[in-house]
């Protein structure tokens, strides 16, 4: 077979990173935003608290990135392709997602609001407090919020991040893929 009659596909990690950018913004800001809002209320004792709220909801806005790279992919080169390939740039997408987002967290956490961790498990630890819940679990809670700021943690967190991101934009990206480049 000769060269000239493959045609190389050119490179999606353009469109990765931009669908990545924009999926990261959006999931970082509004968990600030929750934090903000939640440190903002007195603290009830509730098992379920709005930045979890928010983080969901976050989360799933973010899961556009996976289409935006599919569409900008498909568009950029008027391309064609299996949506098999639209989830490996939605996987691909929710995995620098997922860094791109840590990294806006840190940035915030260190460099803008250098108390913006803390006062929030500031708050967690009265919202512990108030919580009808054995003493036991607790101190279990209270544990897990002392090693809330180890590297360990961290990563523990992005992998954990990496893993939902990946996963939604994966589905987004057939999405995305079917939609803007279909083969049919």
């Amino acid at each position: 077979m000769d060269n000239t009659d493959m045609q190389q596909a050119p490179s999606f990690w353009s469109a990765v990173f931009t669908g990545a950018t924009v999926g990261a913004i959006i999931a970082a800001l509004t968990g600030i935003v929750g934090v903000y809002i939640t440190m903002s209320s007195e603290p009830t004792g509730s098992f379920f608290i709005l930045t979890q709220i928010l983080g969901i909801v976050g989360c799933l806005i973010a899961s556009v990135g996976g289409y935006l790279a599919n569409r900008k992919y498909a568009g950029d080169n008027e391309l064609t392709y299996p949506i098999g390939k639209g989830a490996l740039i939605g996987l691909y997408t929710g995995l620098v997602m997922a860094i791109i987002a840590t990294l806006i967290g840190l940035l915030w956490q260190y460099v803008i609001d250098p108390s913006y961790l803390s006062n929030f498990l500031e708050w967690s630890r009265t919202n512990i407090d108030m919580m009808q819940i054995p003493d036991a679990s607790k101190e279990a809670a209270y544990a897990q919020l002392d090693t809330a700021e180890s590297p360990t943690a961290m990563l523990k967190q992005t992998g954990i991040t990496a893993v939902i991101y990946s996963i939604v934009n994966v589905i987004s990206g057939i999405i995305g893929a079917k939609l803007h480049a279909s083969e049919e």
